[in-house]
């Protein structure tokens, strides 16, 4: 990360194919970093590991660390992420679209601490209450249907090309897994694009409506995390060049947000069976 390829290649990337205005923003901060980039690296090494402890060093930090998160969560979206490849018509969910880091700022939003307890889910003592943070969910479901249908997921060997690139960078078995998949795929984009936008869809519909909320938060999750080890390598970390877990477990994590919990028994009422009067 400290090296001169990790601007260049992963940051300067992520230009190509941009609108001009953004296109401009990424190649100067490139320009900008390049002279200062293990300075820069180390600063952004600091300010992720400030977040963190910020937000297991207690109640009161809590809250700073999240603002500190939204604002570094921008930074990394626009220059690290790109938008999420959005403008550029390129965005995959199997490849984290619409952006890892704005799923990091959906989750705190969701569960912002506020002096309120949950009675469905924790994101229902948030700020935006269960009703809104499902809508969120909704909303984030359908966007990955929609990206899902743009033109270059659907090309014939979209999904086979993607899990041919994971397989070169995942470990042993799981390149093992990613070839078989890329070679189960191979020309059957369109079908499994239109296939995987529906169930999108309804998860995120199914959710919404709070129609058996809990399988279909566990149907996400999976897919999330299918998605984590096979398209996206888990985030990269065994190649020396992953940044950021990725979207996988940030679909957990906003599920975990969402999960309705079995409401406590009252273990004294229990114990003591129905009155006799």
């Amino acid at each position: 990360m400290f090296s001169h390829n990790f601007l260049a290649q992963t940051i300067g990337a992520m230009a190509a194919g941009q609108p001009g205005p953004i296109q401009w923003t990424i190649n100067m901060a490139v320009q900008i970093a390049a002279p200062y980039r293990v300075e820069f690296n180390a600063l952004f090494a600091l300010v992720q590991v400030a977040i963190g402890v910020g937000l297991i060093a207690g109640r009161r930090w809590v809250k700073p660390a999240l603002l500190v998160s939204f604002a570094w969560a921008f930074v990394v979206w626009w220059f690290g992420e790109g938008l999420g490849m959005i403008p550029m018509g390129m965005a995959s969910p199997l490849t984290g679209a619409p952006g890892a880091v704005l799923l990091y700022v959906l989750v705190g939003v969701m569960v912002w601490p506020r002096d309120k307890a949950p009675d469905t889910s924790a994101a229902s003592a948030g700020p935006l209450g269960d009703y809104y943070a499902r809508m969120v969910w909704g909303f984030l479901w359908l966007l990955l249907a929609v990206l899902m249908l743009q033109p270059v997921n659907r090309a014939a060997d979209a999904f086979s090309s993607t899990f041919a690139t994971a397989a070169s960078s995942s470990p042993g078995p799981f390149a093992s897994l990613n070839s078989a998949l890329a070679s189960m795929f191979g020309g059957r984009g369109t079908a499994s694009a239109i296939v995987l936008a529906a169930l999108f869809a309804i998860i995120g519909i199914a959710v919404f409506l709070n129609w058996q909320r809990n399988a279909f938060l566990v149907v996400g999750s999976v897919i999330g995390l299918l998605i984590w080890i096979t398209a996206e390598y888990f985030g990269g970390m065994f190649t020396g060049q992953g940044t950021d877990p990725n979207s996988g477990p940030i679909l957990v994590l906003l599920a975990a947000a969402l999960w309705v919990a079995a409401p406590a028994r009252n273990t004294s009422t229990a114990k003591a069976g129905p009155s006799s009067g």
